[in-house]
């Protein structure tokens, strides 16, 4: 999906430090989790085209549900948003999950949503059977 993109942070030395998962909000903002671009001197947001855009700055954050929306120099054209819903999804809906988990880019994964719950420190959260990296537990505001 042309949404989503490999985020790669790098250290001082232009090291890596984290390869994760973005997805674009409008052309030039993308959500990824906080734990990906966490203690980067620097990231970059490479595209399914293989366009690589260097993330400015970080427009806001949430620690409790570990996401940062970040603003990219320039624009991708022709590149599809992902809207965010306003409502949750059903107990037993089949989800599908893609991503670039540690930098397997493409990765695609299915499941149902098992169960949204509440959940401290996070609040309600939405427990899913399909089988991602970094949690099996996604926070509403994600949604």
């Amino acid at each position: 999906m042309s949404s989503v993109v490999l985020i790669t942070a790098f250290d001082g030395r232009d090291s890596v430090l984290s390869r994760g998962t973005g997805f674009f909000l409008s052309p030039n903002r993308l959500l990824t989790n906080m734990h990906v671009i966490k203690d980067a001197c620097k990231a970059e947001a490479t595209t399914a085209s293989g366009k690589i855009l260097s993330i400015a700055f970080v427009l806001s954050d949430s620690k409790n549900s570990d996401l940062v929306e970040v603003e990219v120099e320039g624009t991708v054209e022709h590149q599809t948003m992902l809207p965010l819903s306003d409502h949750l999804p059903d107990e037993g809906e089949r989800v599908v999950v893609l991503g670039n988990p540690l930098g397997l880019q493409g990765t695609v994964t299915d499941g149902i949503i098992s169960s949204i719950r509440a959940v401290e420190p996070f609040g309600s959260v939405i427990q899913m059977t399909a089988p991602v990296h970094a949690r099996g537990i996604l926070p509403t505001q994600a949604i």
